[in-house]
């Protein structure tokens, strides 16, 4: 390697950019855009039996999900799964994910929806080979229809010590931890929901970036408890592309 090379080799900026899925790569949330489509006589079914029965969201999905195949015994799971890819996008979203991607920056996914979802989005969307990694909720096949299981299984594992967070899933853990996200010179983090803001608060000052969709739970309370990361607010696939386009 040259003198100029490795100058070159040591000024080169890691970035991981870590997007949040629904309400932030898509442009619903998954978990209830399914029965909508598919159970439209039941389009409230997940909040139901999260408020009349889990009080965990999780594991009211799964429950829904049960409930559709056994009502509705004809909608398999690739049914489902057909579905769930074609879930709506805002505008240029998509190309600000091409445009990370073709700047060098690792990315991923780090969602309370499930992995099924996501995968199946972003295999009809032939993205699949642009995320290093996928983080979710486990969703497999069992007994022909989608089981959804937690990511923390809370109710055989020691709690993730987490206050900021729902039981099944600590998302500044799984930055911190399982992507090793702060060996990155820097993070760009895209999210909209309170979930997303444990991640934000062990972002660092001057490095890195926090992407908040305005007026959504976020933004809100990042309003109300500042973080240490840089914020920009978005509300739309061509604010985030303008964004990118700006820092990376």
């Amino acid at each position: 390697m040259s003198v100029s090379d490795a100058i070159l080799s040591s000024q080169i900026t890691t970035t991981a950019v870590i997007f949040d899925y629904d309400w932030s790569l898509i442009n619903c949330n998954s978990d209830t855009y399914i029965f909508d489509q598919l159970w439209p006589e039941r389009p409230t079914v997940v909040e139901e039996i999260y408020k009349d029965e889990t009080k965990q969201w999780t594991k009211a999905v799964d429950r829904s999900l049960e409930l559709l195949t056994q009502t509705k015994p004809d909608i398999t799971p690739q049914h489902v799964l057909q579905c769930v890819a074609r879930v709506p996008v805002q505008p240029c979203m998509l190309e600000a994910v091409q445009h990370a991607h073709d700047r060098n920056a690792k990315l991923f996914i780090v969602s309370d929806a499930n992995t099924a979802f996501i995968d199946a989005f972003l295999k009809d969307q032939g993205m699949s080979d642009l995320f290093e990694m996928v983080i979710s909720n486990k969703a497999i096949v069992r007994e022909d229809r989608l089981v959804v299981q937690p990511y923390h299984d809370f109710d055989t594992l020691p709690a993730h010590g987490c206050p900021l967070c729902s039981p099944n899933m600590c998302k500044g853990q799984i930055l911190e931890d399982v992507l090793g996200a702060l060996k990155f010179d820097r993070i760009i983090y895209v999210g909209d929901g309170g979930g997303d803001y444990c991640p934000t608060t062990r972002m660092r000052q001057g490095s890195d970036t926090v992407l908040a969709r305005n007026n959504f739970a976020l933004a809100k309370m990042i309003a109300t408890t500042p973080i240490n990361a840089k914020l920009r607010e978005w509300e739309s696939g061509e604010d985030v592309l303008r964004i990118f386009k700006e820092i990376l």
